[in-house]
């Protein structure tokens, strides 16, 4: 029983730590950040002022409660990581990502919804899977018997 909880620790642990840094893995990506939209006028928001929490509330905390549902139900630990890793990446890429690019780049151009979307998606490739996959197989891990 304490190995169980130890390793549900664990999970809650590394999902609030992806959660929390996963847009300064994009500052990477986004070279071509102007000064955030949102905050001219008070200087330039630090990415991770604007992006603290959604990234709680929009990835965390959904994640945090769908893996202890899934923990409930014994699910297997491959699909377990697999659905929140999945999960974890589409959410950010149209929680925080989106909400990055067109902050920073969109609105300093004429940028289209459908132009926004697929340039963050194109942005967010290289470093997304990575994020993706690192998460899959740390919380498989962290979670074996």
């Amino acid at each position: 029983m304490k190995e169980i909880l130890i390793s549900q620790k664990k999970t809650i642990l590394l999902l609030l730590f992806f959660s929390i840094f996963q847009p300064l893995f994009d500052i990477l990506l986004f070279i071509d950040y102007g000064p955030a939209n949102t905050c001219v006028g008070n200087g330039d928001c630090l990415v991770i002022e604007q992006t603290f929490f959604k990234s709680i509330t929009y990835i965390f905390m959904p994640l945090g409660v769908l893996s202890l549902v899934m923990f409930y139900f014994k699910l297997n630990i491959h699909l377990r990581s697999s659905i929140i890793s999945i999960l974890f990446g589409f959410i950010a890429l149209l929680k925080i990502n989106l909400m990055l690019f067109d902050d920073r780049i969109a609105a300093w151009s004429t940028y289209t919804e459908q132009e926004t979307l697929m340039n963050t998606i194109i942005l967010s490739l290289p470093t997304l899977p990575i994020q993706m996959i690192i998460l899959k197989i740390l919380l498989t891990k962290c979670n074996k018997k």
